[in-house]
């Protein structure tokens, strides 16, 4: 009985221990179809799905703290982090982004490049010169690529609008960035027969990335620590999969 007694002492103290030392965390995601959108309102209102929102319940679930997620454009995702509004998210490295954000672990290897209108050839980069390419407004794609002035590039509001100007052939031959993301969206409207070449940019890495302007500083180890822990047991594996198969 005293042993009893003992352990139910230790679990209540060890709760209430946990949540003392709970905190809370600002996270802005990119709004990407499958790793960040929102449901729709008849589901739930001001919720949100897809690959990093799993991550970051499994990040809840693990480290007794609170995430509180909201999703944006790329580019007003980059602004919050440089802000210190989010204190961290999870986004595509660049190398630029070491100015304003604090490198985490890689989650996932991102392969960046260019899935062309079926019957439009693009085998070299020089063919990019010839045709306008859609991407989605204020996301970096690829150095060479962000920074080439004689690309024609429409800028749109996301990759599904890209797709879709590009598989009519509405000012747009091809559409750049993920092409994971790419060929989800492309399988997801039922416009497979609608592409042909894809053609690789280079390749970089889904990242945690830590504001340097955030208070949080001193939990960035911790939370890393975390997330490292999820790829190395297979967790972040398992939740990509389960989005992309």
């Amino acid at each position: 009985m005293k042993k009893f007694i003992i352990n139910i002492y230790l679990l209540i103290f060890s709760s209430a221990n946990q949540l003392s030392f709970a905190e809370e965390f600002n996270v802005i995601l990119p709004q990407e179809d499958p790793w960040a959108f929102p449901m729709p309102l008849a589901q739930a209102p001001n919720a949100y799905s897809g690959i990093l929102i799993d991550l970051l319940k499994e990040f809840e679930k693990r480290s007794g703290h609170h995430v509180n997620i909201s999703i944006s454009s790329p580019s007003r995702t980059i602004v919050s982090l440089q802000e210190g509004r989010s204190d961290f998210s999870i986004m595509i490295w660049v190398k630029n982004h070491d100015q304003y954000a604090i490198k985490g672990v890689n989650l996932f290897p991102i392969h960046i490049g260019i899935r062309a209108k079926k019957g439009v050839r693009v085998i070299r980069y020089d063919n990019l010169k010839e045709i306008t390419t859609s991407i989605p407004r204020g996301l970096e794609i690829e150095t060479e690529f962000d920074q080439d002035k004689t690309l024609k590039k429409d800028e749109v509001l996301d990759y599904t609008v890209a797709i879709k100007k590009t598989a009519l052939n509405r000012d747009s031959q091809a559409v750049a960035g993920s092409l994971a993301t790419i060929n989800y969206i492309i399988k997801k409207l039922n416009l497979k027969n609608e592409f042909g070449d894809t053609f690789l940019l280079g390749t970089t890495h889904l990242s945690i990335h830590f504001s340097k302007n955030s208070l949080k500083k001193p939990y960035y180890e911790k939370i890393n620590g975390i997330f490292k822990t999820m790829l190395e047991d297979g967790t972040v594996r398992d939740i990509h999969q389960k989005w992309m198969n």
